[in-house]
């Protein structure tokens, strides 16, 4: 660990914040406003069942024919827990600025918010061989992620002088994170079970992760006084630009990994399959980390308590002109203030990844009809999450499939829809989770899939 003076780390962490704030604020928007997020891995890729990307899912997925291969497709995922984004901030052509007009009433201590964005660009499976499967995928994913808490937006609506003699809470809590994922599973088939495990490859692209909030800011009698308390974390690499660059252009300028941020996971699953009518599944996926080493990253500790006298000192509030005292000494006053903090400073540290326990169940009432219900546990990087999914699928016929699903998901209640439509070889799907939402305005949840599966030979013989 390298320790150097407050004064140079101090300039260090402004050079940082400044690159940040360099965003316009469209961007922010897009980073601060619609985000939170858990993987946008669609639980109802088990409901499509014969859908190549199940393997994200489900290791131990085996195709039903001798080569799938999944081309482009798309997976978008939005959350919300707590305040909803337009009851504090309103936007026009060209500003984002604050809605006075609307109160906290929707606010929790703690509101979350997150897009998650998972392209896959390829998936091929192999099944030669009727007890084993072997698969690659490359994908694109997105994690974006932010806790914000209730006394921030008060400090926003409300102003540091209605607000004195009072601690507030404004540890703000993030995980932005872009990686790339190179993965190669393989599957094995015993008489009514199947397992199977993907070790992937994971190269980082950027980072901006505070995963100690605790940050608390006690105000005084005077104005614009206060006291910081702080055991707060930041890490971060390649934040300006590639966070932008590779977020809104992300299928025009990122799929170049890089090697300097490296990383590994692996995922496992088995299935059990009764009288041909009854799947049981379970699986646990995305076990594994990224070190980060490139040039740009840093890992930043700031703890300590330390007090700002005010500016009241050097401004005449009422009058808001410049008192005798002169800017030397507002600057002295600053640098005291950042003085009494400890600092730390690491160029190379990892990160864990964001993982998932799934377990579910498919039963097939007759030929036209399928039902069946899958769980999820998601433990994110600032929130773990549940999520129940039961569904009913219809075959009218034997190349097209029907679907409606209810979902629960922090405590939002969610009517879906999905299809697939197979004309020889080619598979298309869409699914959507939300069309009817049931449950009330503190939560809101949203995931959007669709893609193009090709499947090419017959089944191979004693397979299931």
């Amino acid at each position: 660990m390298l320790h150097t003076s407050s004064i140079e780390k101090a300039i260090n962490l402004t050079n940082h914040l400044q690159s940040l704030c360099r965003m316009k604020w469209w961007m922010l928007l897009l980073f601060m406003g619609s985000i939170t997020l858990l993987p946008a891995q669609d639980l109802q890729f088990f409901a499509l069942r014969d859908i190549g990307q199940l393997q994200q899912l489900q290791p131990a997925y085996m195709p039903n024919k001798k080569i799938t291969v999944g081309i482009m497709g798309i997976q978008f995922e939005t959350k919300r827990r707590g305040l909803p984004w337009s009851d504090v901030f309103r936007t026009s052509r060209d500003t984002l600025y604050i809605n006075p007009n609307r109160g906290l009433q929707h606010a929790a201590l703690e509101n979350y918010y997150a897009l998650n964005v998972d392209a896959p660009v390829f998936f091929a499976a192999v099944r030669f061989d009727p007890l084993w499967s072997f698969s690659i995928s490359y994908r694109l994913r997105s994690y974006n992620e932010v806790m914000i808490p209730r006394d921030v937006f008060r400090l926003l609506l409300r102003g540091n002088g209605q607000l004195l003699n009072e601690k507030l809470y404004i540890g703000l809590g993030s995980h932005f994170m872009n990686y790339r994922e190179l993965g190669f599973g393989i599957a094995r088939q015993w008489n009514d079970w199947k397992f199977g495990a993907r070790v992937s490859l994971l190269t980082g692209k950027f980072l901006l992760y505070t995963p100690r909030r605790e940050l608390y800011f006690t105000t005084h009698d005077e104005w614009y006084q206060w006291t910081v308390e702080s055991n707060y974390r930041l890490m971060s690499s390649n934040v300006v630009p590639d966070a932008v660059h590779t977020t809104l252009q992300l299928f025009t300028g990122g799929l170049v990994p890089n090697f300097r941020n490296i990383g590994a996971s692996i995922s496992l699953g088995a299935t059990y399959r009764w009288r041909d009518i009854l799947d049981l599944h379970a699986s646990v996926t995305d076990i594994g980390f990224i070190r980060w080493g490139s040039s740009s990253s840093m890992q930043l500790s700031i703890s300590g308590t330390s007090t700002f006298t005010g500016f009241q000192n050097f401004i005449r509030l009422d009058s808001l002109t410049l008192s005798d005292t002169t800017f030397t000494n507002l600057i002295d006053t600053t640098k005291r203030f950042f003085e009494d903090l400890d600092y730390a400073i690491d160029y190379k540290f990892r990160t864990s990844l964001p993982w998932s326990l799934v377990l579910g169940a498919d039963y097939q009432l007759n030929r036209h009809f399928r039902t069946g219900m899958v769980y999820r546990f998601a433990h994110g990087k600032l929130l773990s999450d549940h999520q129940l999914m039961i569904y009913l699928s219809f075959y009218p016929w034997k190349f097209l499939q029907l679907g409606a699903s209810f979902n629960v998901q922090s405590g939002s209640q969610q009517l879906g829809l999905y299809s697939s439509l197979k004309l020889a070889f080619i598979k298309t799907y869409l699914s959507l989770n939300r069309v009817y939402k049931f449950s009330g305005p503190s939560t809101g949840y949203f995931n959007f899939t669709a893609g193009v599966n090709i499947s090419l030979g017959k089944l191979p013989k004693h397979s299931k």
